[in-house]
């Protein structure tokens, strides 16, 4: 049957047959069914192979316009490029190659000019090549009223910076002053940042110095690329610094103060203070030292004054180890942490979600650091308050948590609190035994120092026990720290 009216029929047939014949109508029914079904699926299947020829055939079509497609772009992307006229010109091989050819350019249509209006006189025709540029330019005589004229053309005087430092005034001449108007030009300033980065690495500081002299001569420094100067200048004055010239450091250290000054992140500026202060910390210059350090909190307090961010904040951290390296003055250093510390925390309580992992590093550096502090002056509860606020950064490592209970039981044992010491010494026990590695960014160059310094007032056996500590809380890993820990407390205990 072709539809289902005629198999409904044959169904009728079958039952009014069935009784006559002896046939069981139920066997006669499933009969009739299996046939239909079948035929059903042949249909449906010659179908489907009816489908997926017309598919592969769509297919094989589509693929064909695609390839075609193509092929016509490559020809007319090929005829273009044949009737257009080579225009390549060869890169410079080098940077210094580059910026000296466009010097000698720069020169020669001065030079013309002022060979037009007879200012200059030649003996020599124009060069054909720039080979022989230099030495024609080098037998150019000018006339006297020019010469006269080009000697006094030079900028002088003092270039205009929003900050200076009235303690310590940095001599900022013009030319260190980037003024020129515009916009930030990105790959200008990639480029001599790169080769810069070359060149120190190389230990050419000279080099260096040569190329911010070729740049600033032939683009000028915008004050858009403010920052691009000072950390150039920066370099330098850290590449004769290693280098042993303390004399050449300082002039890049005062440009890159300079050029950095003006600009709202003080990064370079400070680094630049830090630099000068060291010089005349090692030329034995305290007054100067002290004036230096002066400047750079009053350089700090410009800023915040314009506006509060982790950067300037962070550069605090900066300014206590110029108080506790230089002027070995600890309860400075410890002021100014604690007036950075609540500044950020005062910050974090109305900053963006998305900065608040910027405010908390920045408060455990300034945590860690003012529980050092404290033990250097014996403030016992000042320490333990400053535990409590650390432990409850969420960026506290395990590693880290374990220095600041270290900080405790040291001061404990300097007070003779054997007690709290002890309850100390075995959470630390404790959690050291089940740490899977000691990682932490901790330095104990600070406290060493001041560990050295007053050894004189503390018994040997509790200087002894600091040592193990300090030993013990020191990366990596390992048996013989948890060791020396167990002997501490037992030692303690006795």
């Amino acid at each position: 049957p072709s539809s289902v009216d005629q198999l409904r029929r044959q169904f009728e047939q079958a039952e009014k047959t069935a009784p006559a014949t002896g046939d069981d109508a139920t066997e006669v029914y499933r009969q009739l069914s299996a046939s239909a079904r079948s035929r059903v699926v042949k249909r449906h299947d010659r179908r489907l192979s009816t489908l997926a020829r017309l598919r592969r055939r769509l297919t094989l079509r589509l693929f064909a316009w695609l390839v075609a497609f193509v092929l016509v772009l490559v020809v007319a992307a090929a005829v273009i490029t044949r009737s257009m006229p080579e225009v390549e010109q060869e890169a410079p091989s080098g940077l210094s190659t580059w910026m000296e050819q466009q010097k000698l350019l720069r020169q020669l249509a001065e030079v013309q000019q002022w060979l037009q209006d007879g200012q200059a006189t030649s003996d020599q025709p124009p060069p054909s090549n720039l080979e022989e540029l230099q030495a024609w330019l080098d037998q150019i005589e000018l006339t006297p009223d020019l010469q006269t004229q080009t000697a006094q053309s030079g900028e002088s005087g003092q270039g205009f910076v929003p900050f200076q430092c009235a303690a310590q005034p940095v001599d900022c001449p013009v030319e260190d002053v980037p003024q020129d108007d515009g916009e930030f030009r990105v790959e200008l300033s990639r480029l001599v940042r790169n080769a810069n980065i070359m060149l120190s690495d190389n230990g050419d500081c000279e080099g260096t110095v040569n190329l911010v002299r070729e740049y600033g001569s032939l683009f000028g420094w915008r004050k858009s690329e403010a920052v691009t100067k000072a950390r150039t200048e920066l370099s330098v004055a850290r590449c004769f610094m290693e280098n042993d010239e303390p004399d050449k450091a300082g002039v890049h250290y005062r440009r890159t103060f300079c050029a950095s000054v003006s600009n709202p992140d003080p990064d370079q500026a400070m680094n630049a203070l830090y630099g000068l202060a060291r010089l005349e910390y090692q030329a034995g210059n305290a007054q100067s030292v002290s004036n230096y350090v002066d400047c750079s909190e009053s350089l700090l307090d410009y800023h915040l004054s314009q506006v509060t961010t982790v950067a300037t904040l962070d550069h605090f951290i900066t300014l206590a180890l110029m108080h506790y390296e230089f002027l070995d003055d600890t309860r400075e250093a410890i002021r100014l942490e604690e007036k950075a510390l609540a500044m950020a925390q005062s910050m974090l309580s109305v900053a963006d979600i998305v900065e608040h992992e910027s405010y908390l590093n920045l408060m455990l550096i300034l945590q860690l650091n003012l529980m050092e502090g404290y033990i250097t002056i014996g403030d016992r509860p000042a320490m333990q308050v400053m535990y409590d606020q650390v432990s409850q950064n969420p960026l506290l490592l395990d590693s880290d948590r374990l220095v600041a209970l270290g900080l405790l039981v040291m001061q404990d044992l300097v007070e003779a609190n054997n007690d709290e010491a002890l309850r100390n010494l075995d959470l630390i026990i404790q959690r050291y035994a089940a740490l899977p590695e000691f990682a932490t960014q901790w330095s104990w160059t600070a406290f060493d120092r001041w560990q050295a310094d007053t050894r004189d007032t503390r018994t040997a056996a509790v200087d002894q026990h600091i040592t193990d500590i300090r030993q013990a809380l020191s990366a990596p890993l390992s048996g013989e720290s948890l060791q020396r820990l167990s002997r501490v407390r037992q030692a303690v205990q006795r």
